[in-house]
């Protein structure tokens, strides 16, 4: 899944920058996964893929602001590593939590 910044995100040192990820996802499995898929019950593949791009987008975001332009070049897999735990947390409380309507 490719996630694109929509604007320019200002860094730890505020240089903004726009940065573009590619992040492959998997579903995983865990006794709470039929109660969290009810959540996205009756929603089509492109619902869900672009619901998840957006809760993805806000985490690149958040990462960016934390995170020094240099360090952010000198040393992106370190930096992607941190923030991946970060990523999965949110995604498992969004899928949760209360959703918005797709009409």
């Amino acid at each position: 899944m490719d996630v694109v910044t929509g604007d320019f995100v200002p860094t730890l040192n505020f240089i903004n920058v726009k940065a573009d990820a590619v992040v492959k996802a998997k579903i995983g499995t865990t006794p709470d996964m039929p109660a969290a898929a009810q959540n996205f019950l009756g929603w089509g593949t492109e619902d869900i893929s672009e619901f998840v791009r957006d809760v993805l987008e806000g985490n690149l975001c958040e990462m960016i602001g934390k995170i020094d332009l240099r360090v952010m070049v000198n040393n992106r897999r370190c930096n992607v590593s941190r923030h991946v735990s970060t990523m999965s947390r949110h995604i498992t409380i969004v899928a949760y939590g209360p959703h918005r309507v797709i009409s």
